[in-house]
């Protein structure tokens, strides 16, 4: 009781157990002569102008003490359920200020949303020293050829105040391509391990000569995010362009979006069900919409693996080109890990294949 701050009028469980005091009748029990005898809740609540409540009133009330409860447990703060709550007897009643401005409707939501929250966005997926590598193939000439090496990597970062996950992934041409077009690029975000929660990304790319960094730090509470740019000019020297950018409550960067996407349960959905995320990229919002189309089983370097096969878009953008022209495929595993991915742009289009897969959670 000294937990969740209830005192002794206010707790059900008593009335639920106990029976009205000394209110009878006189007659006989086929008359119902005593009350306490009949199939209904004796609840006789005279200073709070009300004589009766029904069953389903003290399961709105009983609904509102467990979610009292539940946001008390996880340190969410609701001022006006902690004034809501007055018991009388055995029968709990929500005080008429606050069931009149606050109905039984939101108090559901609120708990629908805040319990949903806390259950989906667990990471069950991801470990600290997973490393996947693959390697990239663009068609050059009709003919796809493996110009790149990708990784994806996670590991530990402990800082003075707590324990991240840092989100690695990085791209490189082979050496016998670097003098074509030279690629070395970063991108990596820092999250929390539990549910992937983005406190700070970097992109760091250099692409045969152009160079750009971008970092967020957000600032989850404001919904806002503080960006620096930095870029090179011709002559070779950088300056910065610093901004706050405000996002919405769910938005992330592309790196905790990929793994956010392989914690999702899929495994529910069915074909032609899709699903938006909001991701900022160069300080603007996009919306990524993710299809599940199908299952099927595909040969890979890590064995056939049966597979979950999505297509991605982008809304408001041509980037990316073709319907259902830009897949991906996740094992259909606990892992979800990404062991194949075709893309098409504008300038052509390429594949994404899985070389090896260590360290893996499951």
């Amino acid at each position: 009781l000294q937990r969740y701050a209830i005192n002794k009028k206010e707790f059900l469980f008593l009335g639920t157990l106990c029976g009205e005091r000394g209110i009878r009748t006189p007659g006989g029990v086929t008359l119902a002569g005593f009350q306490d005898q009949c199939i209904r809740p004796l609840c006789h609540f005279s200073k709070c102008g009300c004589k009766y409540k029904t069953l389903f009133d003290v399961a709105k009330d009983f609904y509102v003490v467990f979610l009292k409860m539940f946001l008390i447990h996880f340190k969410i703060k609701l001022a006006t359920l902690n004034k809501a709550l007055y018991f009388r007897h055995n029968i709990c009643y929500i005080n008429r200020y606050y069931y009149k401005s606050i109905s039984m409707k939101k108090y559901v939501f609120v708990f629908t949303v805040l319990f949903g929250l806390h259950i989906t966005a667990q990471n069950n997926t991801i470990a600290f020293g997973e490393k996947l590598v693959f390697s990239a193939s663009y068609n050059m000439s009709g003919i796809l050829t493996d110009i790149a090496q990708v990784k994806m990597e996670t590991s530990e970062v402990k800082t003075s105040k707590s324990t991240l996950m840092r989100l690695k992934c990085t791209a490189a041409t082979y050496k016998k391509w670097d003098n074509f077009f030279k690629i070395r690029d970063l991108y990596e975000s820092y999250v929390n391990p539990k549910t992937l929660t983005p406190y700070l990304y970097k992109r760091d790319i250099s692409e045969g000569g152009y160079y750009k960094f971008m970092q967020y730090k957000y600032n989850h509470k404001a919904n806002l995010v503080k960006s620096l740019k930095r870029k090179k000019n011709k002559e070779g020297k950088t300056w910065d362009e610093n901004k706050n950018v405000k996002i919405s409550a769910s938005t992330k960067d592309i790196v905790s979006t990929l793994y956010h996407i392989r914690n999702l349960d899929i495994h529910k959905a069915s074909p032609g069900d899709q699903q938006d995320f909001t991701v900022l990229f160069d300080n603007k919002e996009t919306t990524i919409t993710l299809k599940y189309l199908s299952k099927e089983t595909i040969s890979t370097n890590i064995g056939p693996k049966e597979c979950y096969k999505l297509a991605l878009s982008l809304k408001g953008s041509d980037v990316l080109k073709g319907s259902n022209s830009n897949l991906l495929w996740l094992t259909a595993d606990k892992n979800k890990i990404p062991v194949y991915a075709k893309f098409k742009i504008a300038v052509g289009n390429g594949e994404l294949k899985i070389q090896s897969a260590t360290g893996l959670k499951h």
